[in-house]
């Protein structure tokens, strides 16, 4: 596993933010690319550095800028967290979301049965989430269920579900987002050869 650490850059705006991190997640074989040089916060008079981090025993973690993920079956998890500093001298309310579902063959040259049966590796991946400043929590949850049913003409490749919300970072001050990735022990032979892109991290900020 390569790890290769990218410190995202020190951003200040106004509005809405979009962070654009590609990761993708196949069965078997899965590999998941982080671009994070395209990371933007948007804040009200706000000032922020942040970090991806991965761990491979949600202990110790180092920052990331991909992650390479080989021989993924049920019942592994992946461990992540953002540490989000609050460099400036507003105290902030941060929500984290992922964003954007859109499923595939794994390899389009294998076995497409499943993929072409309409299975989806949203059921079988769980989430849960915590953070280092509130209590507020997601525990196993699927990808399908915490996305809850789409608005008409809305697909996955729009979806978002959070995995914190409105948590305090004061001024000076660094909170942790931690998430993890769970393909769930029963999952069976009819999640195989599917892959699961998610195309971007939503970090908002309000000052």
């Amino acid at each position: 596993m390569t790890k290769s650490k990218m410190i995202l850059s020190l951003v200040a705006l106004i509005g809405a933010s979009l962070v654009f991190v590609v990761a993708t997640f196949a069965w078997l074989t899965v590999t998941n690319e982080n671009s994070l040089a395209n990371l933007i916060h948007h804040f009200n008079d706000a000032e922020t550095v942040s970090i991806l981090e991965y761990s491979t025993d949600g202990v110790t973690y180092s920052p990331i800028s991909s992650i390479s993920i080989d021989n993924a079956v049920p019942g592994d998890v992946l461990y992540y967290r953002v540490a989000i500093e609050n460099v400036g001298n507003v105290d902030l309310l941060t929500s984290v979301f992922l964003w954007g579902f859109t499923d595939s063959p794994a390899d389009p040259l294998g076995d497409t049965t499943n993929y072409t049966n309409g299975q989806t590796l949203r059921d079988v991946l769980l989430i849960d989430s915590t953070n280092s400043a509130t209590a507020e929590t997601i525990v196993s949850t699927s990808m399908t269920t915490l996305i809850g049913t789409l608005p008409p003409g809305v697909d996955f490749d729009q979806a978002l579900f959070g995995v914190a919300h409105n948590i305090p970072i004061a001024a000076s001050e660094t909170e942790y987002v931690y998430f993890t990735i769970t393909v769930d022990p029963d999952a069976g032979n009819d999640y195989q050869n599917l892959n699961l892109d998610i195309s971007q991290i939503q970090v908002s900020s309000v000052g």
